[in-house]
């Protein structure tokens, strides 16, 4: 089954024609004034879906609705989220009793840069970086036809509109989601980067919740907007942004590698993995 988003504006352009783009972009009705955040991927079939969704969701098929994706079970999702976060905090104040203060959100978010599933989506404010993340990954375009996807959503609050895809539970407004880092990450920083989390108990994808959730996603103007750019731009692209010094270490400032900072690195990840694992031993008891 090849899943699909089933209302989202779609444009399509070349790399050259992006930028140009990106401008008329600015002057959609929902993005006029407010902050347009954008997701690169590799493959223009994927969906926008976090680590935690594309780990425990499974693919369903509704009679009103062509396809979504739905959590296995809300109450064990539920269950299982404050239990993984609550065995990483554990794992992490062991280390550094310092850390027992961190609001859940700052946890997400540091366990996000180090692998942590998690149920947060990244963003980031620099389409120049989300193109950067889409053909990075390009190895070859086996043909014309072969695009990559960037993604864009505008952080409209005050549109009357727009005002049902906000809820401080199942998606919260960035600005609400108060993260505190607890260190902070030179790669957030480096990548302009901004998360949404979804949480809800049926739909498990991006995509699928603001269809339904959104009366804006089904008018001339959805408030989702995709394009898609051909893979065989890659080279030019990455050339350009290399000139625009978005690199594969500006996106990704290498960590110190000695000394104590070396060792905490080391650490966290030997807790990520630790904790991640425990993670899917628990879910698959209880499925």
């Amino acid at each position: 089954m090849n899943l699909q988003h089933s209302k989202f504006k779609l444009r399509t352009c070349t790399w050259k024609e992006l930028p140009c783009l990106i401008r008329e972009l600015q002057s959609h009705p929902y993005h006029i004034g407010v902050q347009t955040i954008f997701r690169g991927q590799r493959d223009t079939n994927w969906l926008l879906q976090s680590t935690w969704e594309r780990e425990f969701c499974i693919a369903q098929k509704a009679p009103s609705v062509p396809y979504f994706l739905q959590p296995i079970n809300n109450q064990l999702r539920v269950t299982l989220q404050r239990e993984h976060l609550k065995y990483f905090r554990h794992k992490l104040v062991v280390q550094n009793k310092n850390l027992s203060d961190h609001s859940d959100d700052g946890l997400w978010a540091f366990g996000r840069h180090h692998g942590l599933i998690t149920p947060l989506l990244d963003w980031t404010s620099d389409y120049r970086i989300a193109a950067y993340f889409a053909f990075s990954e390009v190895v070859h375009a086996r043909s014309n036809d072969d695009c990559v996807a960037i993604w864009a959503i505008p952080l409209n609050y005050d549109d009357s509109r727009c005002a049902s895809i906000w809820d401080d539970d199942r998606f919260p407004k960035t600005e609400n989601l108060s993260f505190e880092p607890i260190e902070r990450s030179a790669c957030q920083e480096a990548q302009h980067g901004v998360f949404t989390r979804l949480s809800h108990p049926i739909f498990g994808d991006l995509g699928a919740y603001l269809d339904n959730v959104c009366p804006v996603q089904h008018s001339p103007h959805q408030f989702l907007m995709k394009i898609e750019l051909p893979a065989v731009d890659a080279d030019s692209a990455l050339n350009d942004l290399k000139r625009d010094r978005v690199t594969q270490d500006s996106v990704f400032p290498p960590e110190a590698a000695v000394g104590n900072a070396k060792d905490w690195h080391e650490r966290i990840r030997g807790i990520v993995d630790e904790c991640n694992q425990a993670l899917k031993r628990n879910a698959s008891r209880v499925k």
